[in-house]
């Protein structure tokens, strides 16, 4: 018998526009080598990831990070480069850190230009070591001759950057300064004579600009940021600025391009933006604390909350639109500080390590000879993460692939549980200060627990439409701790969720659903909605979010003539009253039927959880999406429900059968790409969604988790059971009619197909 050939994923880089033509350096040359490399040693071709016209020193590289995601989900044998420095120009060790996280999901690296890598040969991890640090060296050096140039080319009058300021294009060589750009150029002088006036703030102007017309370099929308930086930009008055780095010293020097502002009017406005800087405190704003300052991100666009006051109270902003992006549905929303600190209020109030923790950690970790102990547990592990890889290669794990899974995790976990050397003496601190955390928490002052939380936590995660904490990451060396918080499950490495129970009722902000103590007959979207809260009851004659979609489509000008609604025979229908359409055709059709319908047929589209279906038997959500554009005429409204597994990460399902999440994290949608998605096909889209808490009993999760339905059927028939047996387990410890906290969401979307002209 001949053994599977290796899938082998290749990942290619250029930094400039330059190298991306030149032979050597091109991707096509990149590209044409590593296949040929991996034809002579008889390895499949699976994907390709390509970055262009990014820098090796940034680890911030879209396609880099979604080769990793291949990495991370064990769908690939190895990970194919042209050489190491394609893979990383930066630090040392965040190269060594993607190459540690290769090997944690056994994933095999190989370079061309560096053939001979064997990760099993200690000579081969030197020669790595080496290289790694030889590419490092490179950066460095370049650095400092870079910094030299840079400063001699300030000296001359000419500009630094790669990208001309607003306002101005290159157009010969590079020692050439750029020239002005006659339309830009008048957005940036009403920006400063505006701005001189006294009168308009940052994103005021930004306004100002985006209503008449002007977008940013990039096609963006002008942010408050974006006009604070061009007004302080001597570059507009005819000067060149050169910063050192090392020492943050600032140098001016006359530029050698023509100014777009006079320095008169440069002038003036410096003295403005100094006079709003200088005002007294007594005509200031009062200064507040904000628990979450710093921390708080929004779970759908993980973009940083603004924490801002206004006469009606504090927020948690999102500010993606004043930024310039307009990809976050949420954009501009806000939601009240008190009521996502109440969530981390009791999140902290939980935390209550027993007596002995401290003990415990000491017995790990050893008391008088820590980092020997240390220094000796972490071999032990990495041996025994070795010897596991030697023999998972040498297919002792063929027949039973999860096992391999479960003792590689169980590896990773223990790692994991082992401070670093260095955050030892930390560790010990922090256990002391958080054992008495929850008693002394409230008797803090504001800016106390603000200050302790920030050297607790990187991220706090908050849904601003439903006044949520969604999800918290701690700093690493406290993941044992919080790991240790019964309320607190770990959905993957440091991305920890609350689950909220009964006496935290009256806290919840958003919608409470009864109870569910009774097998259902059948279920909306199994195993996470049982019946879904958007279908009215049968005395409503029109769902609301049909009426809204006829309102919708009413502006479009043109009559409605054709709805149809997408039928399943385990899901209600909603409800629609057409009698203020009267010439409408109404028609039920089966998810099949729709392809079958004409082009530019539909006014009304009616679906229910139609990409959730399609997701869970590995459809392609693209095609749907692409299907209903053809069907909609122009002005069209499609109206969907939709199940997003993603946003809901406390739900009970992921509890017991952690795979679940892992899978739905790789093939199903956020709201952040359905909504992108819609807007990416051209729908003019708008969407709500709605999060809803349901305990349900024990007896009743079992009932639904044996049917195996949607996510369940997609586990291994080991992990499964291992989560079958977890439930029962809990069953007999707690009761059949225990109740689970649960949470589960619901999407209205409401895309409009534009009207031509």
């Amino acid at each position: 018998m001949t053994s599977k050939p290796q899938e082998v994923i290749l990942y290619a880089r250029v930094s400039t526009e330059e190298q991306a033509t030149d032979d050597h350096y091109s991707i096509e040359a990149q590209l044409n080598e590593m296949k040929e490399y991996a034809r002579v040693r008889g390895w499949v071709v699976k994907n390709e990831f390509v970055d262009g016209g990014v820098s090796g020193t940034s680890m911030d590289r879209p396609q880099l990070d979604a080769a990793l995601a291949v990495v991370k989900a064990r769908e690939c044998d190895v990970l194919l480069v042209h050489e190491l420095s394609r893979l990383s120009r930066s630090s040392i060790y965040e190269t060594f850190e993607v190459l540690e996280m290769l090997g944690e999901n056994g994933t095999g690296f190989a370079s061309v230009k560096e053939p001979d890598f064997d990760f099993a040969d200690p000579s081969s991890r030197l020669f790595l070591t080496i290289l790694a640090a030889m590419n490092q060296y490179y950066v460095d050096l370049l650095r400092m001759h870079t910094a030299k140039a840079k400063h001699e080319r300030a000296r001359q009058g000419l500009y630094n950057a790669s990208f001309a300021p607003f306002g101005y294009t290159h157009i010969g060589g590079p020692k050439d300064p750029p020239e002005i750009n006659e339309q830009n150029s008048k957005a940036v002088v009403m920006a400063f004579e505006n701005y001189a006036i006294g009168r308009y703030t940052y994103q005021e102007i930004a306004e100002l600009l985006n209503t008449g017309g002007y977008r940013t370099s990039k096609g963006r929308r002008f942010s408050k940021d974006a006009i604070a930086q061009m007004l302080r930009n001597p570059f507009y008055m005819g000067k060149v600025v050169y910063r050192s780095h090392p020492t943050n010293e600032t140098e001016i020097f006359d530029g050698q391009h023509t100014a777009i502002v006079s320095e008169e009017l440069w002038m003036r406005c410096k003295m403005v933006r100094d006079a709003h800087g200088s005002s007294s405190r007594a005509v200031q704003k009062p200064f507040r604390v904000y628990l979450l300052s710093q921390l708080a991100r929004c779970d759908v666009c993980q973009r940083s909350l603004r924490s801002q006051g206004a006469e009606s109270g504090t927020y948690y902003r999102e500010t993606s639109y004043q930024r310039g992006y307009l990809d976050c549905p949420h954009q501009r929303l806000g939601t009240r500080t008190e009521l996502v600190d109440a969530y981390m209020d009791a999140i902290i109030e939980a935390i209550q390590l027993p007596d002995d923790w401290l003990q415990e950690i000491r017995e790990q970790i050893g008391e008088d000879e820590e980092l020997f102990s240390i220094r000796r547990k972490r071999q032990r592990l990495e041996a025994e993460r070795k010897r596991l890889k030697q023999l998972y290669i040498g297919g002792d794990f063929e027949e039973d692939i999860d096992l391999y899974k479960k003792e590689s995790e169980r590896i990773r976990r223990e790692l994991d549980n082992i401070p670093t050397y260095d955050q030892l003496d930390g560790l010990k601190s922090t256990i002391l200060v958080v054992q008495s955390l929850h008693e002394t928490w409230g008797k803090a002052e504001p800016a106390d627990r603000r200050d302790l939380l920030r050297l607790m936590l990187r991220k706090v995660w908050v849904d601003v439409t439903e006044d949520r904490l969604v999800a918290l990451q701690p700093k690493a060396f406290l993941y044992p701790i919080f790991r240790s918080i019964e309320m607190l499950e770990e959905r993957e490495l440091g991305y920890f969720v609350p689950r909220w129970r009964e006496e935290h009722s009256d806290m919840l902000t958003f919608p409470q659903l009864a109870d569910v103590t009774q097998t259902p007959k059948t279920g909306d979207a199994l195993p996470f909605i049982i019946q879904s809260p958007l279908v009215p009851e049968e005395s409503k004659r029109i769902a609301p979010g049909v009426s809204q979609a006829l309102k919708v489509q009413r502006y479009s000008g043109i009559p409605v003539a054709e709805i149809c609604q997408v039928i399943t025979p385990q899901r209600a229908e909603l409800p629609v009253d057409l009698r203020r359409w009267p010439s409408a055709n109404y028609q039920n059709i089966s998810p099949e039927a729709l392809f079958d319908l004409p082009h530019e047929h539909i006014d009304i589209l009616i679906s229910q959880f139609s990409i959730w279906d399609g997701m869970a038997m590995d459809q392609s959500p693209e095609n749907l999406i692409s299907t209903v554009w053809q069907r909609m005429k122009p002005g069209g409204v499609w109206y969907l429900n939709e199940l997003l597994p993603q946003d809901m990460p406390a739900h009970w399902v992921y509890r017991y059968f952690p795979s679940a999440w892992e899978w739905a994290s790789h093939h199903t949608w956020n709201l952040y790409l359905l909504y992108n998605r819609l807007l990416g096909q051209g729908f003019e889209t708008n969407v709500k969604r709605h999060m809803y808490y349901q305990p349900v009993a024990l007896h009743i999760a079992e009932a639904v988790a044996c049917e195996r339905p949607g996510v369940l059927a997609h586990l291994s028939d080991a992990l499964f059971n291992e989560g079958m047996a977890a439930l029962q387990k809990e069953i007999d410890e707690k009761g059949r009619d225990y109740l689970l906290g649960s949470e589960f969401n619901i999407v209205e979307a409401w895309a409009q197909k534009p009207v031509e002209g």
